[in-house]
């Protein structure tokens, strides 16, 4: 049994929505680089909480941090 694909890469609505997504997908990028070094800024520590967790663990070892955008404008511009 073959699956045949629903989606036209073609079709106009495809090219709308994937436009939206590569956007979206670029504010989240810009917003999480703003929230991982403002954070380290803001604190005045030698080493974010980001490198200290770099540093420890195994070289060769993926790490998923989750909740990156947590607090997000919840505290005007600024992340805790």
């Amino acid at each position: 049994m073959t699956l045949e694909p629903l989606i036209d890469p073609s079709s106009e609505e495809f090219k709308i929505n994937k436009s939206a997504m590569l956007g979206h997908v670029a504010e989240l990028k810009k917003r999480t680089e703003f929230i991982t070094l403002e954070g380290y800024k803001q604190k005045g520590v030698k080493l974010s909480v980001r490198k200290r967790i770099e540093l420890l663990k195994d070289p060769h070892t993926e790490f998923l941090e989750l909740s990156t955008l947590a607090g997000y404008r919840v505290y005007g511009e600024r992340s805790p």
